[in-house]
């Protein structure tokens, strides 16, 4: 599983340093565009650093709708998902909504979520977001925290903004 982890980082590195028709491919533009992809700059850095806390934020947001309304719009609408502890991956954000927001589910109250963003790597048009988070909730009157590592993939839309297109994380209990 170690190895597993290891490689996933690496794999999607690779993606974001990938040839002009990889990076076509993967982000769904023309080779013309895609020979438009620079190094990433400074302010590509930082919205993508942004968009690695909005994710937390969205997260301690009060009441279930305005979550999922935060959490969903950081995401391309055929966004996946690889959860960890080895779920299934997920595809599109009808499939994380019934993951992260399940029907006639109790509400759940983000008490923490902090994300330390590692290393932020790519192209202006496809970037990778590594680091460690530690959250804290309450379903039910029962807390639940875990610390983990996460790999986000980003791409820049036609607007400019960065969206999530695949993230996976792991995750141990606190106190393990």
């Amino acid at each position: 599983m170690r190895t597993i982890m290891l490689l996933a980082p690496a794999a999607i590195l690779t993606a974001c340093s990938a040839s002009e028709g990889d990076v076509a491919n993967a982000v769904g533009n023309d080779v013309a565009e895609a020979a438009a992809c620079q190094p990433l700059d400074a302010a590509a850095k930082a919205a993508l650093r942004k968009l690695d806390q909005d994710y937390a934020a969205a997260w301690k947001l009060e009441g279930t709708e305005a979550q999922r309304e935060a959490l969903l719009d950081l995401f391309i609408e055929k966004a996946t998902i690889i959860p960890g502890g080895g779920g299934e991956p997920l595809t599109g954000r009808d499939a994380l909504a019934g993951f992260w927001f399940p029907p006639d589910s109790p509400p759940t109250v983000v008490s923490r979520f902090e994300r330390s963003t590692a290393s932020v790597e790519g192209t202006s048009c496809l970037a990778a977001i590594t680091g460690r988070s530690s959250a804290a909730w309450i379903v039910d009157g029962e807390e639940t925290a875990y610390d983990g590592n996460y790999v986000i993939l980003a791409e820049k839309r036609p607007s400019g903004a960065w969206k999530i297109r695949k993230m996976t994380w792991n995750n141990r209990p606190q106190g393990d």
